[in-house]
């Protein structure tokens, strides 16, 4: 059992009460779970919401006393809650980027690399598949691809397949799964 900070322990507490966001209380341990156990120092989380997933993870990292956050999204949907559950005391682990995310990823130096990239943006087949193929060229040998509302269409299963030779582990809990690449 993974041993939680008191404020980890009362966000997850409490989307055991209520649901918080479109991510259920277990897949939002599996997520501090993660975290916690890769330790890493950069995680990619596209679609931001109003922030459940955003402050599990920065408050993973913030346990963890390392790591960085790049949450983008383009706040279209629900800009006057998008990232309301983000206290002041997470924002030095947190890069917010306003933009698509296919806008801003296209950005990135080719060697920017990725410990755990989690996709909870545009579910449309297009954007997902895009994201997991930046996410794969991009994650260091061994971290994660995550990605939320995998039932949408089947992007997450194609990906999969194609790259099941680099796929070391892998995780579903209904919508959210992952997968571990080997290089």
């Amino acid at each position: 059992m993974m041993q939680y900070s008191e404020d980890l322990a009362f966000f997850l507490k409490l989307t055991d009460l209520i649901r918080v966001g479109g991510i259920t209380s277990e897949q939002h341990k599996r997520i501090a779970d993660l975290i916690l156990e890769e330790q890493p120092d950069v995680v990619v989380e596209t679609g931001v919401c109003v922030g459940s997933s955003t402050v599990v993870i920065l408050e993973a990292l913030k346990q963890l006393g390392k790591g960085l956050l790049y949450s983008i999204d383009d706040m279209s949907l629900v800009k006057k809650f998008t990232g309301c559950y983000i206290t002041e005391d997470l924002l030095e682990r947190w890069i917010f980027i306003q933009d698509k995310s296919k806008n801003y990823l296209n950005y990135l130096d080719n060697n920017f690399v990725v410990d755990i990239f989690l996709h909870d943006s545009d579910h449309s087949h297009e954007n997902m598949t895009w994201e997991y193929l930046w996410a794969l060229n991009h994650i260091r040998s061994n971290g994660w691809i995550v990605s939320h509302d995998t039932h949408t269409n089947n992007a997450w299963e194609e990906f999969s397949e194609k790259n099941k030779n680099m796929i070391v582990e892998s995780f579903q809990l209904s919508s959210l799964a992952g997968i571990r690449i080997r290089r």
